[in-house]
């Protein structure tokens, strides 16, 4: 396809008929409703691809947008809007065939069924996807489960440059319990965490999501000192020999 070559035509070159032609054309037009398209100015355009010129309307639809159309079309009538007429039309007759539609046949089992059997699809003309509910949900489980299957290695992969194989041997080397709590994923009811350490990447263990948390929380990542200074802080609220003051408080509550 060639590409056209079009630009707005100077009008101090125009000779003084096509200046008067060109006045009385805006005189006639400017202002004027046709269909749904009021125009608001006419201008001469230059086709340079094709060595012509044309008149040019800029036009308001009703539905607020301003465009630029031959006023040859608009004044034959087969310009009638900015476009919005034809999308209003065909969403009218989408509205008929969808209101008029009970049954149709579903294009996997061939079975003609109630329109309540297929789902809504707004990429057909009916309104209704071409599959009913249970051939949609028998064909897409497959490829849902292959997806996610699919996710899962690559997610194993990218971030922590193992296989779900190698992943499965760590399980069962700490059958399937946390590596710090020891409670296993029957137990918390929720698939063990890879714990890594994210400055070098290397894998620790499996671990449940609250040891896996309260990892990353006391920066294990850059060493165990934040770990060593929580059990030793523990201890210490446990020591009963400190500040007799100290301990009042701490047991006031259990003191009640």
């Amino acid at each position: 396809m060639i590409k056209r070559k079009i630009k707005e035509l100077d009008e101090s070159l125009l000779s003084i008929v096509s200046k008067d032609r060109l006045e009385r054309l805006r005189q006639k037009w400017i202002g004027k409703q046709v269909n749904k398209l009021t125009v608001l100015s006419i201008r001469l355009i230059i086709d340079e691809t094709r060595k012509s010129n044309a008149t040019i309307a800029i036009a308001k639809c009703e539905c607020g947008e301003t465009a630029s159309f031959f006023l040859t079309r608009i004044s034959n009538g087969l310009t009638k809007s900015c476009g919005c007429h034809r999308a209003i039309i065909k969403q009218q007759q989408r509205e008929a065939l969808i209101a008029a539609t009970t049954e149709k046949e579903c294009y996997t089992c061939k079975e003609v069924k109630n329109i309540v059997e297929f789902y809504e699809s707004e990429s057909n003309k009916d309104g209704l996807s071409g599959q009913c509910k249970i051939c949609k949900v028998a064909n897409d489980k497959p490829y849902s489960e292959n997806k996610r299957q699919y996710n899962e290695k690559y997610r194993l992969k990218t971030k922590f440059g193992i296989t779900v194989e190698e992943r499965e041997y760590l399980l069962q080397h700490q059958q399937h319990r946390c590596a710090i709590c020891n409670e296993s994923e029957v137990e918390k009811q929720r698939k063990l965490a890879i714990d890594h350490n994210h400055l070098s990447n290397k894998i620790r263990g499996m671990l449940c999501m609250t040891c896996n948390a309260a990892m990353g929380l006391l920066k294990a990542d850059i060493g165990v000192e934040l770990l060593q200074k929580a059990i030793l802080y523990i201890k210490e609220t446990e020591d009963e020999s400190c500040d007799p003051e100290i301990s009042r408080i701490r047991n006031a509550k259990s003191q009640v």
